[in-house]
């Protein structure tokens, strides 16, 4: 009876633990509203014309929010191309994706995601991801400048989608590097935000409808080796592209 009752402790000390673990990712995770892909036309590629759609995106050292008039300047409408800006949430002081970390996109289309970042650099600790990978030509613009890679130590982020190989849909793996901005770089009055970005963009073709996952691989976070806190909670270095 002493072994039953013994086992029957550990079975629910192990329940309780995982309710504790699933309760604090719950508290910490931050679920932003679906951002759907912008109409943009069409894309001859391949003499075929595709259908084209943009995301435009930012990255921020810290929540806007820190910067009131920052936010009232640059988001006068409480909208970021349309798309209403998250609210403030918890976390102020973690490096962020906005306005959303959530996206959708078609099938069998050009996706072109612009990505403004208002983040200074962190190197990454990986040469792998400072070269694009999966966009067409294998290139990004930088500041409108076509680039085929960047130094490892001018980079702020990744936007990396991958997946696990699954015969329930298509393969897409695209990783690109965010160009961080300088460390001497001309401050807004605050002294919190860069007054200028430094823009990416990048574009990719997309295959049959699957979802995937997208994270940043570089050590932008805190704790070990800069890959806690925004970096291990989703809704702020990492989120879900799904096409439909």
């Amino acid at each position: 009876m002493r072994r039953y009752l013994g086992a029957l402790v550990t079975v629910l000390v192990g329940a309780a633990v995982v309710v504790a673990v699933l309760v604090t990712l719950i508290n910490t995770a931050r679920i932003p509203k679906l951002m759907a892909a912008s109409d943009a036309g069409t894309y001859s590629l391949d003499a075929k014309n595709l259908k084209h759609v943009t995301l435009n995106l930012q990255t921020f050292p810290q929540s806007p929010y820190e910067d009131p008039d920052w936010i009232a300047k640059n988001y006068p409408d409480g909208t970021v191309n349309g798309v209403p800006i998250p609210p403030a949430g918890d976390n102020q002081d973690w490096v962020t994706y906005w306005p959303s970390t959530t996206f959708q996109v078609p099938a069998h289309a050009v996706v072109t995601i612009r990505i403004e970042n208002y983040d200074g650099k962190s190197t990454l600790l990986n040469d792998f991801y400072n070269k694009p990978q999966g966009t067409l030509g294998n290139t990004i613009t930088v500041d409108g400048k076509t680039m085929s890679s960047i130094k490892s130590e001018d980079a702020s982020h990744t936007f990396t989608i991958h997946s696990i190989p699954s015969s329930q849909q298509d393969w897409l793996y695209v990783s690109i590097p965010v160009t961080g901005v300088d460390d001497n770089a001309p401050l807004d009055p605050a002294g919190l935000m860069p007054l200028k970005p430094v823009v990416t963009e990048f574009s990719f073709v997309t295959q049959g409808p699957g979802h995937y996952i997208w994270q940043c691989f570089d050590p932008c976070g805190s704790g070990f080796d800069g890959f806690g806190g925004p970096m291990s909670t989703k809704g702020y270095m990492s989120g879900t592209i799904d096409v439909v």
